[in-house]
């Protein structure tokens, strides 16, 4: 077996990584690809992968410091459960000779007592310290855990320690964003990370689409250099020092757009199209055609760590300077989305079930 450390998002297996991640963990457990560049770049983070021979069978993503380990994800690949790679994953961290910490859902079920019991057969000791792991997103709720430690409890002075590096390092940093631009896309931008804002903007439609973000990011970056709907020059980017944080995409209805062209991104990306694919078209972007006046917003979204700083309120400004006649929709349970587009003069005009049946306004804001 082999532990191989990743240094960047172009590393071979990085993108079979990262769809392993998405699978697993809830959105509430992971980070989004914003963050994992950032702490990517800090050298007591190791993102490895476990090999066997040229075949990916796991990861394990965790924080070394001189003192201890912070074992913040391990999983192995499903193909390859139940051959003892969990086991190998944890005797190499247990080699380093440091306490290692590790965080567990509450003990609530047979499935969350079987992990605990696992953990404990390899000689890890259950803690009573009051623990909320620190946010991967900003808008993220507290959430209870508790936290495990290798070969034998810990102190409170240990944990409080602990839990400080925590806050500081491994927790999501939210960046100042005064100095933020808005404007037009063009070809010289970074399309990759605009294409991974566009597949963050819907959790329902793009995971269904796409095996994960890194296939998502080839295809639809293919759509941002065609004539389809998420074309150059239907994008308002917002940038921070350089770095795309933001995006809006838009165009004037009646969207109408070339089903051989959508599937031709696929192709040229080198993503197989399939049912999916074509659901996809049939029940969610040929009903754009619908609204005759004013412009249809499709996507809005803005990086993790960035967001509560009113990024989304100036590309929707810049917007407006367009045509404030403008259409969108918004999950229903996205209260947070809806309180801001009402904010910004949206209203909802009706109530629909979206393409998986989940409750959506329509919202329109006149002039």
């Amino acid at each position: 077996m082999q532990f191989l450390r990743l240094k960047n998002q172009n590393d071979k297996y990085y993108n079979e990584a990262i769809a392993l991640y998405e699978r697993n963990f809830l959105l509430s457990e992971r980070r989004d690809a914003d963050e994992q560049r950032r702490v990517m770049l800090n050298d007591d983070y190791h993102f490895e992968v476990v090999l066997d021979g040229n075949q990916f069978c796991g990861f394990a993503f965790y924080w070394e410091t001189d003192n201890y380990i912070f074992l913040e994800h391990l999983c192995v690949h499903e193909q390859r459960r139940n051959q003892r790679i969990g086991h190998a994953i944890l005797d190499y961290l247990k080699s380093k000779g440091k306490i290692i910490y590790l965080e567990i859902e509450p003990i609530v079920d047979e499935t969350t007592a079987k992990r605990k019991r696992f953990y404990e057969s390899c000689g890890y000791f259950l803690n009573d310290h009051n623990h909320i792991q620190v946010k991967y997103r900003l808008e993220d709720d507290d959430l209870q855990l508790l936290i495990m430690t290798l070969g034998r409890t810990i102190s409170k002075q240990e944990y409080d320690e602990f839990y400080a590096y925590m806050v500081k390092y491994v927790q999501i940093q939210q960046r100042d964003v005064d100095e933020i631009t808005v404007a037009p896309a063009t070809l010289d931008d970074d399309l990759l990370t605009i294409a991974e804002l566009i597949y963050y903007s819907d959790i329902y439609i793009y995971p269904y689409l796409f095996n994960g973000v890194e296939e998502a990011k080839l295809v639809l970056a293919q759509m941002i250099t065609s004539d389809t709907l998420y074309n150059y020059k239907n994008l308002l980017v917002a940038k921070w020092q350089g770095q795309v944080v933001g995006v809006i995409a838009y165009d004037r209805q009646p969207v109408e757009y070339s089903y051989d062209v959508y599937r031709s991104c696929f192709e040229k990306a080198g993503v197989p199209f399939g049912e999916k694919a074509d659901y996809i078209w049939q029940n969610y972007y040929t009903l754009m055609k619908e609204d005759r006046t004013g412009i249809y917003v499709a996507n809005a979204c803005t990086a993790s760590s960035c967001r509560g700083k009113g990024v989304a309120t100036r590309l929707f400004e810049k917007l407006f300077e367009i045509d404030g006649h403008c259409y969108l929709e918004c999950i229903q349970a996205n209260t947070s989305a809806v309180k801001l587009y009402q904010k910004l003069g949206f209203e909802i005009i009706y109530e629909y079930p979206g393409v998986f049946a989940v409750p959506c306004f329509k919202m329109e804001r006149n002039n």
